[in-house]
């Protein structure tokens, strides 16, 4: 579960919090199943977000066996670059069952508001010099924003 380092507004007058996680596996999102080629990318992989309710995306954690990128549902990368999974975060990569890098949930502050239906989209760069199962995983933490009255 994710921790925010300072704490976050109530909802708005008329508004109540929902916790919620978006999780994206190979079953619902397909793309996150491909073997990716040596040196070679995956682009623009929509992780569709559920169409009930705005959803304020507060913290995103990753498993996958290749460097990630993502662009948030405002089209704003969230980093420069692909992010090496092995060295992100020297205290808390652990390596999983199948053989892939795990992050610790990595904090959204400030916050990320996403429309409904809105999605992320996630690019993929395997570095190594063979081919690599991507089996990623991932989980969006947040809430959902409700009317009181719905």
């Amino acid at each position: 579960m994710y921790q925010p380092e300072f704490v976050r507004p109530p909802a708005p007058h008329g508004f109540h919090d929902e916790d919620f996680v978006h999780y994206f596996d190979e079953v619902n999102t397909p793309g996150l199943g491909v073997t990716i080629p040596a040196g070679d990318t995956v682009r623009d992989i929509q992780l569709r977000l559920e169409t009930d309710s705005e959803f304020i995306a507060r913290g995103i954690s990753v498993i996958a066996a290749a460097n990630p990128q993502f662009r948030e549902p405002g089209g704003f990368y969230l980093s420069s670059d692909f992010m090496p999974l092995a060295q992100s975060y020297r205290n808390g990569v652990a390596l999983a069952p199948s053989g892939t890098f795990e992050e610790q949930t990595v904090l959204f502050e400030p916050e990320i508001r996403c429309p409904q239906g809105s999605n992320f989209a996630v690019f993929f760069e395997n570095p190594t010099s063979g081919p690599v199962a991507l089996g990623a995983f991932i989980a969006i933490f947040g809430v959902k924003r409700r009317r009181n009255d719905a």
